[in-house]
């Protein structure tokens, strides 16, 4: 019988490196992975950015290395028998695409379906993928935070029960930008059950004194990885302390089949003027309903009307007093009328 047997190269060595700023400082605690066929070894670098690796040999290496404030980078390197240092430069930014463990915050009211950061394992009723099978497939690795990630058991297994998961991002600091934006991906499947779905999705931005709703799905199976972009200043001022919050429920005695999924979180300068409108959060400057909506808003006079997304898009405009919202998906949307706004969510 022929049998396939790995070998190591002949001769290990070390290799010192550093992980700097793209000024050329070093990063401290930044975690570094680096992996081969054959090992795989995790550290840490030191207070200067500076870190060494014992018992290496020589190959190409997949090489991650991520820190909360900076854009997690993965590339693969040649690691060679020489006199030659790693450096490795990290660019500035809020970035988490759960290669790593950043810290994020985790509470719950629930018995079941916790979050949990790891590669996501599917759950399957009725032909639809509940808990995703997969992360993204534009992040350096395998994870997700996604709400119970049990292998085996059935769709109902390590679903969230009985009330809520809570996840919170680690504080950011948006007050050097200009016009922040966050970016990030968003699973959710709501079903089964004896009564039509009704569980929620949530999601909130807090400075530190206030916390706003964002982004809000209930009752839908968006079995797929779905791409967010929040304007902040349409929803809340920018602080030193902001908190993304992301809030999966499915409160007794209806329960049914929710889960949950987040990745691929970024924060970024957006190039669109945005439309200033989280002072009307709170406050609708004209009546309008239903309230959450699902197929049409009412808006009892003929004056015309501007519709946009929660990035300040013009999307639609009508001077009707019903006005059909169906094609929409959904989430917050503003409307504009004169120089008044009103907000409503679509179911």
């Amino acid at each position: 019988a022929t049998q396939n047997v790995a070998l190591l190269p002949k001769f290990p060595f070390s290799k010192n490196g550093k992980v700097v700023n793209n000024l050329g400082v070093g990063i401290s605690n930044a975690e570094i992975s680096i992996s081969s066929s054959f090992s795989r070894d995790t550290l840490f670098s030191d207070q200067n950015g500076f870190f060494s690796i014992d018992t290496l040999f020589q190959a190409n290496y997949m090489v991650n290395v991520g820190k909360w404030g900076f854009k997690t980078k993965c590339d693969v390197l040649p690691l060679l028998n020489d006199s030659s240092e790693v450096l490795l430069v990290l660019d500035s930014a809020y970035y988490d695409d759960f290669t790593f463990d950043f810290g994020w915050q985790k509470t719950a009211t629930a018995s079941g379906g916790f979050w949990e950061l790891g590669n996501p394992n599917a759950t399957i009723f009725d032909n639809s993928i509940f808990n995703s099978s997969t992360d993204i497939s534009s992040d350096c690795h395998s994870n997700a935070y996604v709400t119970g990630n049990a292998i085996g058991g059935g769709a109902g297994a390590d679903d969230v029960d009985d009330g809520y998961v809570l996840l919170k991002s680690p504080i950011f600091d948006l007050t050097n930008y200009t016009n922040p934006a966050i970016k990030y991906y968003q699973w959710f499947a709501n079903g089964g059950g004896w009564s039509s779905a009704d569980d929620s999705m949530n999601v909130y931005l807090s400075n530190g004194q206030d916390e706003m709703l964002v982004s809000y799905v209930v009752g839908q199976i968006e079995n797929e990885w779905i791409e967010k972009n929040i304007n902040v200043s349409q929803f809340i001022n920018k602080s030193s302390e902001m908190q993304f919050i992301v809030k999966v429920t499915d409160y007794s005695p209806n329960n049914h089949l929710t889960e949950g999924g987040i990745d691929g979180f970024e924060i970024y300068e957006d190039s669109i003027n945005p439309v200033s409108l989280h002072q009307y959060n709170t406050i609708n400057d004209f009546v309008l309903y239903p309230n959450p909506a699902n197929t049409f808003i009412n808006i009892p006079t003929n004056q015309i009307k501007y519709i946009y997304n929660s990035a300040g898009k013009l999307l639609l405009t009508s001077n009707k007093s019903f006005i059909d919202i169906s094609d929409l998906t959904s989430g917050i949307y503003f409307v504009k009328m004169k120089n008044s706004y009103s907000r409503f969510i679509k179911l």
